[in-house]
């Protein structure tokens, strides 16, 4: 579906996008820093748009996320690295298609529910775990100082999500979870892949555990071939997501090996 929506209208994606808005959230940023009021004409604010003022719509990405300069320094580098680093594994179409989902599903949640004063840190929130998706062992200076794998930061964020979700109201909870949603479609389907082949090695482990078996019996045995660890020792086994294992060389293409 991607592949084809990309063939599609990938010639209208705009190029290095999240270092566009980096560039216009710094501008924002001088602009708030020498009138603070200049805020009120950038926020996502449905009873204003639907007066008129439809530049809100877009606008309210560009607010900063702190107003403090060291702060300001380190986030605004911080978004570049991760717009960069989206758009080199995805193109440009992917990471526009990305983050106007984000833009739209932030929106949605504005005016169901009347949300006054909107700023896009949902948005970056989207960004930010899908850069740590796919890059979770890059190595990033928290403070310029201290080495921290981006995984890391992502799980805490993570944990400091669930605790809001279960910490807000309904409607809370329900803005949470639609601003993440191009996420879940983006990650979704791997998630759900990765998770379902560990419960089925957890199920896999267990029943072994329980039931030794004898030492002539096969541990791993190829649903195609039927090669197993005994009779060559040097394969490599996976579980598919159809439950079934398979050595490398038949696992199905759709899985990766």
């Amino acid at each position: 579906m991607l592949a084809y929506l990309e063939n599609k209208f990938g010639r209208f994606a705009i190029p290095h996008l999240i270092p566009g808005i980096v560039f216009l959230s710094t501008i924002t940023f001088v602009l708030l820093r020498f009138q603070p009021d200049f805020i009120n004409y950038l926020v996502l604010n449905p009873q204003l748009i639907l007066q008129g003022e439809v530049w809100r719509l877009f606008t309210y990405v560009f607010i900063p996320p702190t107003v403090n300069l060291f702060w300001i320094i380190f986030a605004l580098m911080f978004l570049w690295m991760l717009g960069n680093g989206l758009e080199q594994a995805w193109g440009a179409f992917r990471v526009n298609l990305y983050f106007f989902i984000g833009l739209l599903s932030t929106t949605l949640i504005a005016f169901i529910f009347n949300w006054v004063d909107a700023t896009g840190g949902f948005i970056y929130s989207t960004i930010f775990f899908a850069f740590a998706t796919l890059y979770p062992n890059y190595q990033i200076l928290v403070f310029f100082i201290l080495p921290i794998k981006v995984k890391w930061l992502a799980y805490f964020s993570l944990f400091i999500l669930i605790v809001y979700f279960f910490n807000t109201s309904f409607a809370g909870k329900i803005s949470l979870l639609i601003a993440h949603l191009n996420y879940f479609l983006f990650f979704g389907k791997d998630i759900a892949r990765i998770l379902f082949q560990r419960r089925s090695a957890h199920l896999r482990k267990k029943k072994i555990q329980s039931h030794p078996r004898p030492v002539s019996e096969a541990f791993h045995n190829c649903f195609v071939c039927k090669k197993t660890d005994l009779t060559n020792p040097h394969l490599h086994f996976r579980i598919a997501a159809d439950g079934q294992e398979y050595c490398l060389e038949h696992l199905p293409k759709a899985i990766p090996k």
